[in-house]
Order: C-alpha cells, then structure tokens, then sequence
C-alpha cells in the first residue's frame, strides 16, 4: 500500500516515533501502527485507522492518497511546513 508509505514518510519528517503515531492516534497497538505504515497485507487497515492516521499527522488523506499516486516510489514528497500542525 503506497498510501502508508506516504504516512510514514511524513511521520518520519515530523520525526516522529511509532509511539509518537500512536499516542497522537489514541490507540495502544504499535502492530496496528506498523500495519499501517509497512503495508501489512495480511490485515489491511481499515479507511477509519487510515483517516485516523492522516487526522494525527495533520494532513488530509486526499493530500497523501494523490500524492501516493502521483509518485513513481509511492511516497510523497513535502517540506514540514506544508503538513504542520496551526497554532
């Protein structure tokens, strides 16, 4: 899944941890994280955890769901300051 490639690469820029994800998501699984991030295909995140995940890195899941798609590596491309979180 390029749409959790994308997430992660973002998580990283914010530099954020797994545990980071997890406490902005508000949910105790670091599987459900890893999942997300690492394109588990045996238990595919549901649209709820996906949105879940954008919503906590600030970004809309359209944003990430076209730039995933618009990329030839899947994964999107942003400087911070177009995801960060207004004060």
């Amino acid at each position: 899944m390029k749409i959790g490639r994308a997430l992660d690469e973002i998580r990283q820029t914010k530099g954020w941890t797994y545990d980071d994800l997890m406490e902005a998501m508000n949910i105790s699984s670091r599987s459900t994280v890893q999942r997300i991030l690492t394109a588990d295909t045996t238990k595919s995140p549901t649209l709820r955890t996906l949105v879940k995940a954008a919503e906590a890195l600030d970004v809309e899941l359209g944003f990430v769901i076209e730039g995933a798609s618009n990329s030839e590596e899947g994964v999107v491309e942003v400087a911070s300051e177009e995801f960060s979180a207004t004060p």
